[in-house]
This record gives structure tokens, C-alpha cells and sequence, in this order.
């Protein structure tokens, strides 16, 4: 009578690490790969729906972000700074006369988007009262509203996950008070900027996002003197 065979423990435990390194490498997968821009951006698709050329679509910018909620819960907390001629504007956004939209020296409000796990950056560790913590870069493409799911009249920014960074100390205070300074003389053609969250300027792009306290002072009925 053969004597069974003991299963040599060792294999086990090479199986046991072997499901613990796929189920880490399945989380951790999207912090380094697109995997939800593999699995969810169809570029084809995009450019017949929205009538894009495919090439205009598909290329691919450097950003730099500000962090800038209007106020509590704030779906789109980020704005895009062009702080260049033509730096984030792509050709295929032009008005009713085909002519390019001229958004330099603008803040733009924007959805961003990762292309690893689909969600916006985390702002859990933004301090917004810091100068370092709400200036951010990543390469990207920037896309039409209502891409990928997003609602509203606000444009979509598909960022490149591996190349999210906060801008180095001295690029922040630059940013910033260059934003500042020119926020402060926005009719300044040369040197003043503008936010496309002005109604006046950028109706088109208005989302009716108002701040929580806003809504319970309109809600709050006047108390008539006597």
C-alpha cells in the first residue's frame, strides 16, 4: 500500500502570497495605470458624438490647476489657469463664428478626472489657506462637457494619474500673485484675468451651483418691522 503524499506546506504559502500580490497590485493598479480610460474612453466614439476631429481630441496638454471651492460641496473645486496664449485652449473650441475662444489669463472651472480610478484628486490633505497646497499640475486632455458621465456645462479634464503633482513653492507664489494682482484689474486687457464663473462674461457656462449659506439666506423668510 502507497504511502500518500503530504502536500509540501511551501506551496501553499506561495499561493496564499500570490493572491495577496494580485488583489494589492488590483487596488493599487489605477494610482500608475489608465485603467479607467481603458475601460470606460472610447476616443472614436467621443469624436462622432461630439463631431470632433479625433486628432484634436486625442492631444495631449500640460495643466496647472488651482484649488478654488466656491463654498461646501463644490462639484467642480478646481480651476485650469491659462496663463499662456493658447497653453490650454483646444482647436476645436471656437464660438458660432469658428473662431478660437480666447480664455488667456483665465481661470476655468473645470471637472478633473484621473484616468486610473475615474474620480477627481482627493482634497482631504488641501490645506486651501496655504499658498503650496492649492497649486497643482498634470499632463492631460481636455474634453467637451458632459464627457465621461459628467454632467453640467463644465468642461472635463482627463489627467494622466502617474503625472499629478503640486507645483513647487516658488511656482505657487508666483501663480498667485500673479492671479491675485490680476483679478484685482480684470478690465486691464494686458494684465488682468478673469474667472469664467462671472455670469456677465461666461453665461453659457453657468452650473447654478450656489453655496450652502447662500441657499438658507434666500430660503429665510424677511421678518416684516412693524
Amino acid at each position: 500500500m502507497k504511502t500518500p503524499k503530504r502536500k509540501d506546506p511551501r506551496s501553499w504559502f506561495l499561493a496564499l502570497l500570490l493572491v495577496i500580490v494580485v488583489v494589492v497590485a488590483w487596488f493599487m493598479a489605477p494610482y500608475f495605470l489608465p485603467v479607467y480610460a481603458w475601460l470606460h474612453l472610447d476616443w472614436n466614439t467621443l469624436a462622432t458624438e461630439t463631431g470632433i476631429p479625433l486628432e484634436q481630441l486625442q492631444e495631449e496638454r500640460d495643466f496647472v490647476f488651482r484649488y478654488a471651492p466656491r463654498g461646501e460641496n463644490d462639484p467642480t473645486p478646481w480651476q485650469l489657469i491659462s496663463h499662456r496664449h493658447g497653453s490650454v485652449t483646444p482647436d476645436w473650441m471656437t464660438d458660432e463664428h469658428g473662431t478660437l475662444i480666447d480664455e488667456y489669463q483665465t481661470l476655468i472651472r473645470v471637472h478633473i478626472v484621473s484616468d486610473g480610478h475615474g474620480d477627481s484628486p482627493s482634497t482631504m490633505w488641501i490645506n486651501a489657506g496655504i499658498t503650496s497646497n492649492i497649486y497643482w499640475e498634470a499632463r492631460g486632455w481636455r474634453l467637451p462637457p458632459g464627457s465621461l458621465g459628467r454632467s453640467g456645462p463644465r468642461g472635463v479634464v482627463l489627467i494622466r494619474q502617474s503625472s499629478w503633482r503640486r507645483c513647487n513653492y516658488s511656482q505657487a507664489l508666483f501663480y498667485d500673485g500673479t492671479i491675485r494682482r490680476g483679478l484685482r484689474r480684470s478690465e486691464d486687457l494686458e494684465r488682468g484675468w478673469i474667472s469664467d464663473d462671472d455670469p456677465y462674461l461666461f453665461p453659457y457656462r453657468q452650473d447654478g451651483y450656489q453655496p450652502p449659506e447662500r441657499q438658507k439666506e434666500e430660503q429665510e423668510p424677511e421678518n416684516d418691522e412693524p
